[in-house]
């Protein structure tokens, strides 16, 4: 059943020091959870008990979540390819199911300035072309090369899925 639904682990510590560290070890450990079966990590703020000071935190709710729910199902199939290359940004790639025409996709993640990934699509999606899913990029497409390699663009402080055209 986790390999349907996959299985969420929430990052936490009591005591987060404010020097940055927290989010590099968050990053470093990605791989390891991965191994052990967890396919999503949820970051709770970690500024809350910054210091022991009390803060007020607004949850707002997470833009596109129902379309990216609709995502998930029609496109998240295939192997998945991880990317971890930048501390501000990573991204992901789902190949597609020969059996469940146009799944597959590439997202994007960044939590500081946008920027471009170069992310591996698998060979069978040579030469597609991939289009912005959420609207983030102005109606952008991706072309992938021979290789099924692509540049995935992302903006600042988003969330970008491309699925293919």
């Amino acid at each position: 059943m986790s390999q349907i639904n996959g299985v969420m682990m929430q990052h936490f510590h009591w005591y987060v020091s404010n020097d940055g560290t927290f989010w590099t070890q968050v990053r470093d450990s990605a791989q390891a959870l991965k191994n052990y079966g967890f396919s999503a990590v949820w970051l709770p703020p970690a500024y809350k008990g910054q210091a022991g000071n009390e803060y007020e935190i607004e949850m707002v709710p997470v833009p596109h979540l129902a379309r990216l729910v609709e995502l998930r199902r029609s496109h998240a199939h295939g192997r998945q390819r991880d990317q971890f290359k930048y501390a501000h940004m990573i991204g992901w790639t789902r190949e597609g199911d020969a059996n469940i025409p146009g799944s597959g996709l590439a997202a994007v993640f960044t939590i500081a300035e946008g920027g471009v990934m170069w992310l591996d699509v698998g060979k069978t999606n040579a030469h597609k072309q991939y289009c912005d899913a959420l609207g983030n990029m102005g109606g952008a497409t991706v072309a992938v090369n021979a290789d099924g390699w692509g540049a995935f663009p992302a903006s600042g402080g988003s969330l970008s899925v491309w699925i293919p055209a």
